[in-house]
């Protein structure tokens, strides 16, 4: 049986995007923007993004001093360059769940990490982001992907708790997608 193509293309529209893609900033900083599943630098956001606070966060925000580690620690860790090279769906585990829409992210080397689309549309927006990098360890796929403007991290994202096996119905050898291109919706087309 051929293989899924991924639907090169990230989610467009924006009151979508603002609900899946950002919870609100939960950090007490002026330097950071987190929610929590992405941290972005506060300096280069652009003109048009809004990171208000959560209305029902009743957590302890996390402070510069807590995030500032991890921070430097994707800023100064040997990388791999990545690309995104599209988005599928997973089916539900269980009968009358939903399926999990992902994104693809592949490493120079062709392995593959899944990030949540919505996250990864927002984040890239939000810091103009304009390329990807992400950690050259062994343990790559559980670290955060790096957002970066030039060569410059701008912001990072979590990724998706995947692993290889769940990707095998998906053709992953597709050509790199621009992160400002393929701006088509993410639905019941993909995959």
């Amino acid at each position: 049986m051929p293989k899924k193509k991924l639907r090169p293309a990230l989610p467009k529209d924006e009151a979508e995007i603002l609900e899946k893609g950002f919870a609100g900033n939960i950090a007490e900083s002026k330097r950071f923007i987190t929610d929590g599943h992405s941290l972005l630098l506060a300096s280069a956001l652009t003109k048009e993004t809004e990171t208000k606070r959560p209305e029902d966060y009743y957590g302890k925000p996390p402070k510069d001093e807590k995030i500032q580690p991890l921070w430097d620690s994707v800023v100064s860790r040997e990388s791999r360059t990545a690309n995104f090279i599209g988005c599928g769906k997973i089916a539900p585990i269980l009968e009358g769940d939903d399926p999990t829409f992902f994104a693809a992210i592949r490493h120079e080397y062709g392995e593959v990490v899944a990030v949540n689309p919505w996250i990864l549309k927002f984040a890239v927006r939000a810091v103009g982001a304009d390329g990807l990098s992400v950690d050259s360890g062994s343990m790559w796929f559980q670290k955060p992907i790096a957002l970066l403007r030039g060569k410059e991290v701008v912001g990072m994202i979590m990724p998706m708790r995947f692993t290889g096996s769940d990707f095998k119905d998906y053709d992953l050898s597709g050509s790199p997608v621009p992160l400002d291109g393929g701006n088509d919706a993410v639905s019941e087309n993909v995959g």
